[in-house]
């Protein structure tokens, strides 16, 4: 999350610290402007997980990357954090737990105010994803990026690096990840590959479930 950010000379020093963990699924434009007009920042930052383009299957929109780098893919270039690396959230792996599944009945019996609204939201997009894709469910791409900064473990990756396509007319924003680390540049990204799906959805179960109002 990102609070405003004013210039570091009217900032008391206990403000300072304001970027402790970045959560993106959507463009990065944000985060990149606020770590460009207080480079300060980044040091305080302890985690950044976010949704990127795909690593292994290309598409859907556009075919070669991910809309979140498509949108301003300068600005998910320019982003470099030290300390712990950016996870990213490749839509290869929000697939592995699809809906329908036995945890999305659970969260629709939930006595809670957003129990059913959340299962109800889940079966527009089955439609949409199985009229799309071909698909029966769809991935749940938002809650897979709160529940990897929550749960790491119920996630699998590996340092790889990976790099922003900035200025091909044809694949711009896609997400350049050396699997084989045959560019030799150093690992700069955590790539999650595999999702625990019980433990996805039993955690988002018990999340939703403490929800009272």
């Amino acid at each position: 999350m990102i609070l405003t950010v004013s210039p570091r000379s009217e900032r008391p020093r206990a403000a300072r610290v304001t970027l402790m963990v970045s959560v993106t699924h959507c463009p990065l434009t944000s985060i990149a402007t606020a770590v460009r007009k207080a480079p300060d920042i980044a040091p305080a930052c302890r985690t950044s997980c976010g949704c990127a383009g795909p690593v292994s299957a290309l598409g859907p929109s556009p075919p070669a990357a991910g809309f979140n780098t498509c949108v301003d893919p300068a600005a998910a270039r320019s982003i470099s954090l030290p300390g712990p690396p950016l996870i990213v959230m490749p839509p290869d792996v929000t697939p592995k737990a699809l809906t329908p599944y036995a945890g999305v009945e659970e969260i629709r019996s939930l006595r809670t105010p957003v129990g059913q609204p959340v299962a109800s939201g889940t079966d527009v997009f089955e439609g949409f994803d199985s009229a799309r894709y071909g698909r029966d469910g769809t991935p749940l791409h938002d809650p897979s990026v709160i529940a990897c900064l929550l749960k790491h473990s119920l996630f699998q990756g590996r340092p790889i690096n990976v790099k922003i396509e900035t200025t091909s007319e044809v694949t711009s924003g896609m997400t350049m990840a050396d699997s084989w680390r045959e560019t030799g540049c150093a690992p700069n990204t955590m790539v999650t590959g595999g999702v625990d799906r019980d433990g996805f959805y039993r955690l988002l179960s018990e999340r939703l479930g403490g929800c009272d109002s």
